[in-house]
Formats: structure tokens, sequence, C-alpha cells
């Protein structure tokens, strides 16, 4: 109990001395007593596994294993993480709508921690499965910010609030990209729509809701990013070249 106690001292002095002189935070491991140099082996690999416990029991900055053994003894098998979950993650991201799909990773991740206890290897797969999410719906954009094994083994098993943070600082990063390519694509896509209504302007059906199913995206998204470009109304643009074409027939009409 001492020695333990003694540990628990010497542990905390170097965490504070580390954040007072170097401004960063540590955690420590502390095993149990081994009697020689021969259990140092065993020693190493119980300290390995009371680190893997800091993924959830992150604000704690000292674990023994005496904690662990305590928090095993309330664990519940599997976490929750469904498809539904994962494809609404993936739709706010590849929507630009980051503050959406952080808002989910934080609820489910809340749900996870708060509801039942998760072991330190379902807490890590639940990470995963973030992970997995946000890099493939990056990649769909064509947006690579993941060196996803660089990832995976230094964040994987940290804890909720530093994989929050590193997740959070990730997804900022992809609403920056999102956001320059978006205006740079949609600069050059009104140019697109005018060369489709002068090449279509005769067609009596041609109007806002017809292009917008041409090129596959809604009516009001089209008026928006037409207005946007151009600071005229898509429909009064189409109805402005028919009448210019009109005038032109007429024009030669005459001249014949």
């Amino acid at each position: 109990e001492n020695n333990t106690k003694d540990a628990y001292n010497f542990a905390n002095h170097v965490i504070r001395l580390c954040k007072r002189l170097y401004d960063f935070d540590i955690f420590a491991a502390i095993g149990s007593v081994k009697s020689d140099a021969s259990e140092l082996r065993k020693a190493v690999k119980e300290v390995k596994k009371i680190f893997d416990y800091h993924i959830v029991l992150g604000t704690e900055s000292v674990l023994d294993s005496g904690i662990v053994e305590t928090y095993n003894g309330g664990i519940k098998n599997g976490y929750y993480y469904p498809c539904r979950v994962d494809a609404a993650i993936s739709n706010s991201i590849k929507n630009g709508d980051i503050a959406g799909a952080m808002e989910k990773i934080e609820k489910i991740t809340e749900r996870n921690f708060s509801a039942e206890s998760l072991s330190p290897k379902d807490a890590k797969l639940l990470f995963l499965n973030i992970l997995l999410c946000i890099d493939r719906s990056l990649r769909e954009l064509k947006i690579n910010l993941l060196d996803f094994g660089a990832v995976k083994n230094r964040h994987i098993g940290s804890s909720p609030e530093q994989f929050m943070c590193f997740i959070n600082n990730v997804l900022l990063q992809a609403e920056t990209v999102i956001k320059r390519d978006r205006q740079q694509s949609e600069a050059l896509f009104y140019i697109e729509v005018e060369d489709f209504v002068k090449t279509n302007f005769s067609d009596c059906t041609l109007n806002i809701s017809s292009i917008a199913e041409h090129f596959k995206i809604s009516p009001t998204y089209l008026s928006k990013v037409f207005k946007e470009q151009t600071g005229k109304r898509l429909f009064d643009y189409i109805s402005e070249y028919r009448i210019e074409e009109a005038k032109k027939l007429l024009k030669k009409d005459k001249a014949t």
C-alpha cells in the first residue's frame, strides 16, 4: 500500500512538472510491485494493459491495476453505432454540413461513454468506425486529409476528449477545402447553365425544373447558384434570351 502511494505521489509530481516546464499533459500507469528483475517483462505487459484503459478512463491522469479491476466489474459488452448513424454522419460531411456531422459524432460518442461502461476494445472499435466513416466520406469528395495508418495508430487509443479534439480539427480543415472547391465549381457551373439555355431555348418545356433535372441538382440550388454568380434570376435569363432570339428572327425576316 505504501509503495502504491509513493508511486502515485511520484507520478503526480512528474505530471505537474511536465505541465509547468513544458506545458504538455502526460498520463501515468502504475503496475503492481514485482520482487525482482526477472519479472520485468511481466511488469511491462501489465502497464501496457493499464494504458489501454486510458481510452475509457481518460479523466484520470494516473491509473493502477486496482482501478482497472474495479472498472472491469461494470463493463458491458458491445458498443452502439448503427448503420443509420454512420450514413447520417457521412451525408452531413458530403453536403458540407460539418457542424451537423460533428454534432452527430459527439452524440454517438457521448451515448456510448455515458450510458454504460465500455471495454477499451469496444471504445477503440467505436473510434475506428467513426474514422472510417470520415475517411470514406472525404475520399468520395476527393479530399485526402487523413493518413489513415498513422491516424489509426496515434488516435484510436486516445481519450474521448482527445479523440473529439482531433476529429474536430480534421473536419474544420475539410470544411475549408469543401467551401473552396464548391466556390470554384459554382463559378464555372453557371456558364454550363447558360450554354444549356442557349442550346435549348426553343424547347417549350425548358424551365428551371427541367434544367435542374438535366444537371441532377435541385431547382432551389440551381436558382440560388445562378443568382449568386450572375446577379440575375434564372427565370428572367431564360425569358430575356428568348426575347433577344425572337428579335433576331424578326430582323432577319424583315431583311429578306
